[in-house]
C-alpha cells in the first residue's frame, strides 16, 4: 500500500515537472517572439531616424550646390555638410555590417543613393578633402567602399 502511494506521488511529481517544463518553454517562446518583434521595430525606427537625417542633409547639400560648383569654393559650413553626409553614410554602413539596419534598406536605398551622390563633383571632392584630413576611418572598409564606386 505504501509503495503504491509512493508510486502515485512520484507519478504526480513527474506530471507536475513536465507541466512546469512545458510552461517554461511556452514562456521562453513568447519572450523570444516579443524580443524579435522589438528588435525589428527598433531596427526600422533606427532606419527612419537615419532617413530623416539624410533628408535634412540633402536639403542642405542642395543649398551648398547653389553656393559653388566646386568644393573649394564652399563656405566652411557647407563643406561641413558634405562631411556630415559621409559621416551619416559611414554610420549606416556600420549598422548594416553589424546587422542593425535592414539589408534591403542598405542594398536598395542607401547604397544606390551613395552611388548617385558620389558622381557629383562637389560631393566626390568633399569626400577626398575630408578623407585627406583623416576622416572616415571607421568603420573599417568604408573608404574602400566609397572609392570602389
Amino acid at each position: 500500500m505504501i509503495n503504491r502511494i509512493v508510486n502515485v506521488v512520484s507519478m504526480f511529481g513527474v506530471i507536475i515537472a513536465a507541466i512546469g517544463v512545458y510552461l517554461t518553454y511556452c514562456s521562453l517562446d513568447s519572450l523570444n517572439k516579443q524580443m524579435t518583434q522589438t528588435h525589428e521595430q527598433l531596427t526600422w525606427q533606427n532606419y527612419n531616424h537615419l532617413n530623416e537625417r539624410y533628408s535634412n542633409l540633402m536639403t542642405k547639400l542642395a543649398v551648398a550646390a547653389e553656393e559653388g560648383k566646386t568644393f573649394e569654393n564652399l563656405s566652411h559650413e557647407n563643406k561641413w555638410v558634405i562631411r556630415q553626409y559621409f559621416d551619416l553614410t559611414s554610420e549606416e554602413y556600420w549598422l548594416y555590417m553589424n546587422n542593425l539596419l535592414p539589408e534591403e534598406m542598405w542594398e536598395h536605398r542607401i547604397l544606390p543613393g551613395l552611388k548617385i551622390n558620389i558622381k557629383s563633383e562637389l560631393i566626390s571632392e568633399g569626400f577626398s578633402y575630408w578623407q585627406s584630413q583623416g576622416a572616415f576611418n571607421h568603420p573599417e572598409g568604408f573608404i574602400d567602399l566609397v572609392l570602389s564606386i
